[in-house]
């Protein structure tokens, strides 16, 4: 569905992850940038609310962006969890992947939650990014990141079967087929004589 090759590189992929995780509602704390971070790309945090009180919870964020190698991610990338949630006093581990994490990986992470070391852990890896794309709606995200497959995605609907072309008066291009691949604007004037 989504080519994730489409971003570059690691600093593209911790742009988009944190684009990403403010559209699905959570409150950017740190966002990414150059440079020693700690072990932190970003950290983000949520209101848990239930009946009676409410609490802020942070989650520690990894970024890791392997869509051209197709490797997983394994504990030999996710070093020092205990110690990074720690040091940036975080309460959970939040790991948004452009490919799968290993299953030891996801085995260490358990681990910890089952110890009491972390409070919980969640992984976004590409599917599970996919499918908050389909059913959140996050077209700009989509549009902004991804062109190509968002080209592929949302087709120029066909009217009667067949494609319709809306040409500008002045170049000659195709509005609609220009509006799927960026923000375009244009004024329709009907004329009947």
């Amino acid at each position: 569905m989504i080519n994730w090759k489409e971003i570059s590189d690691g600093d593209q992929w911790e742009l988009f992850t944190r684009d990403f995780l403010s559209e699905l509602g959570f409150v950017i704390e740190i966002g990414p940038g150059r440079g020693a971070d700690a072990g932190r790309d970003i950290l983000v945090s949520e209101q848990l609310k239930g009946r009676v009180q409410s609490k802020k919870f942070s989650w520690l964020v990894s970024c890791k962006h392997f869509a051209t190698s197709e490797k997983a991610v394994g504990p030999d990338q996710e070093t020092n969890i205990t110690d990074r949630l720690k040091h940036h006093s975080a309460k959970g581990f939040l790991g948004v992947y452009s490919t799968m994490p290993s299953s030891s990986l996801i085995n260490r992470l358990q681990e910890y939650l089952d110890r009491g070391d972390i409070e919980a852990y969640e992984i976004f890896d590409a599917k599970k990014i996919e499918a908050h794309f389909a059913s959140a709606g996050m077209s700009k995200l989509a549009l902004r990141y991804f062109p190509i497959s968002y080209g592929r995605l949302r087709p120029i609907q066909q009217i009667l079967g067949t494609k319709v072309e809306i040409l500008c008066d002045v170049c000659g291009a195709d509005i609609l087929a220009r509006s799927v691949l960026e923000t375009a604007r244009a004024n329709i004037v009907w004329e009947c004589n």
